[in-house]
């Protein structure tokens, strides 16, 4: 009698297989559930070897401190590696910049010897999800085997015998950063002003070296820097020179009867020039020669020379016992000389006179008066010296001659030579006892 298929109840289905063959059916579906959990087991454990793979990848390139080493098949825990992965069954091994992954028993939880399903369980799930994901390597002699877009690897001769053969794997080159060495060169440059015996710019010259800094892998400094040698790569400087420098001076002689017409020439004088980081300096001119009409011993060309006269002033105390300040002045002459050839004239101070006193406001402080308005009688205020024995001669500058005046000089504590305490025009005189401040405006 056949059997109905019910598309919509796939229950009633099994049942009525059950129905027919009941011990079929339970062997069948046992067997669908082994399968299930094989697989389950089977990615589990690839994705486990591939993760740990990419852990020890992580430590040897960006964590460890040192070169990576590890003897036998299970690494140090300092790599990330997990006491369960040694649990499942997996092995690693790295050397000569290999670093390989394995099962290192043969017979692993779940999939038993059957580790080929292992090797595919990646790539079944990646194409469950339209995606693309090469199967894991196998082991066979000195190599790790790829398919499928998985490419083989050669297992160096520091793994020969250590890794089994059939067995599933995961396997790659990384190199350790500790055991790649490499020199990293700089440039150094510095700018140094002129040596001795040269001139230049401040920045005359320019010198560079080049450095050295080993590094390993990661690009961190191994030891210390090695310096090279300075070289010069630019000069700007000049050594320190002499030469003449040459100056023509023109000239013209128009000559007398019968001779009718103009004759021209010059004169060529030198003067020796060394130049250093001062700068120019310049020796006395040399004559040369001449084209000029004119003695056979030429006169060296004259500078041409002025003088000028500027007055200088300052304000000065009047001194003890007085108050007010004096006004003086005095007179400085200076000859200016340039020859033809000079850019600015040479000054020198020719003379200075001395300093003589133009006004006055000085006046007796009030700790000299006694009460009675003449000072005690006795010395009053200051007056002016006229022949230089430092006494007073006159009560105030205005009885002081035109022409005594510039070699006059104040003086302090005299008896007038009125007698009488008061200025020139009595004691009603706005001048009295103000020290030769009065009539004269002072």
């Amino acid at each position: 009698m056949p059997i109905r298929e019910d598309r919509h109840t796939p229950q009633r289905r099994i049942a009525a297989i059950a129905a027919l063959a009941g011990i079929f059916l339970t062997t069948t579906l046992s067997a669908f559930a082994a399968d299930g959990y094989q697989e389950t087991e089977a990615l589990t454990h690839a994705r486990t070897i591939e993760t740990a793979w990419r852990q020890l990848e992580q430590h040897i390139l960006h964590e460890s401190t040192a070169e990576t080493n590890w003897s036998g098949t299970t690494p140090p825990a300092a790599t990330g590696w997990k006491g369960d992965w040694t649990t499942r069954g997996l092995a690693a091994r790295y050397c000569d910049d290999t670093l390989i992954v394995y099962a290192g028993v043969e017979s692993l939880k779940g999939v038993g010897r059957d580790q080929r399903s292992v090797r595919l369980a990646l790539h079944l799930a990646a194409q469950a999800e339209n995606r693309q994901a090469p199967p894991l390597q196998w082991t066979a002699g000195g190599s790790a085997e790829g398919i499928l877009g998985r490419a083989s690897v050669t297992l160096p001769s520091c793994m020969s015998g250590a890794v089994p053969s059939d067995r599933v794997a995961f396997a790659g080159t990384v190199p350790d950063p500790f055991k790649i060495i490499s020199r990293r060169a700089t440039v150094e440059r510095e700018d140094r002003v002129c040596p001795a015996g040269t001139h230049g710019p401040a920045d005359g010259q320019a010198w560079v070296r080049e450095n050295i800094q080993e590094i390993n892998g990661r690009g961190d400094p191994i030891g210390p820097l090695q310096t090279g040698t300075w070289a010069l790569l630019v000069d700007h400087c000049t050594p320190d020179y002499g030469a003449w420098e040459y100056y023509r001076i023109s000239c013209t002689f128009t000559p007398g009867a019968p001779h009718v017409g103009t004759l021209t020439g010059e004169q060529v004088w030198r003067r020796w020039m060394t130049v250093t980081a001062n700068g120019p300096d310049f020796a006395a001119p040399e004559f040369v020669s001449t084209s000029c009409w004119t003695d056979p011993n030429p006169t060296p060309p004259s500078a041409a020379v002025w003088h000028t006269a500027t007055t200088e002033t300052r304000t000065t105390t009047c001194g003890t016992g007085f108050t007010g300040t004096r006004q003086q002045g005095r007179e400085v002459t200076r000859r200016h000389a340039q020859f033809p050839w000079d850019a600015q004239p040479i000054v020198q101070v020719t003379a200075i006179t001395t300093w003589t006193t133009t006004s006055s406001n000085c006046r007796q402080s009030s700790a000299g008066n006694n009460g009675t308005g003449n000072n005690g009688g006795g010395n009053v205020g200051g007056g002016w010296d006229i022949n230089g024995d430092g006494v007073a001669d006159v009560d105030h500058l205005g009885d002081v001659a035109a022409g005594d005046r510039q070699n006059a000089n104040y003086v302090e504590g005299h008896t007038p030579v009125g007698g009488d305490g008061g200025g020139p025009e009595g004691p009603s005189d706005p001048g009295s006892n103000c020290g030769g401040c009065g009539r004269e405006g002072f």
